[in-house]
């Protein structure tokens, strides 16, 4: 699920969800980036019938606060830049795991 989905869903059940895809899960859960997200959000006055006009504006908070915990492809893996978090590419139709080391 892409960011714009994530926070669709988010809204829809007036409440957060799961990481977005491509997003580091440990960096979004544990330094809380979903809770901020979702705080500026609702500051900023965003909501389902309004969502679609306020896409650019999301984008670019994603890409300022977010763009460092975005999974970045290396070999067969995804790493985060933030936390050095690898997560092993999926076969089609599974959820990436936690490379072991």
């Amino acid at each position: 699920m892409n960011l714009i989905e994530n926070i669709r869903k988010a809204l829809e059940h007036n409440s957060t969800v799961g990481t977005p895809e491509r997003y580091c899960p440990n960096c979004w859960g544990r330094q809380e980036y979903g809770g901020h997200l979702f705080e500026t959000i609702h500051k900023e006055k965003i909501d389902l019938s309004n969502l679609n006009e306020k896409k650019g504006w999301i984008q670019e908070y994603a890409a300022k606060h977010l763009s460092s915990i975005k999974l970045q492809k290396s070999g067969d893996n995804y790493v985060c830049q933030k936390c050095t978090l690898q997560l092993r590419i999926p076969q089609s139709g599974t959820k990436p795991t936690k490379t072991e080391f």
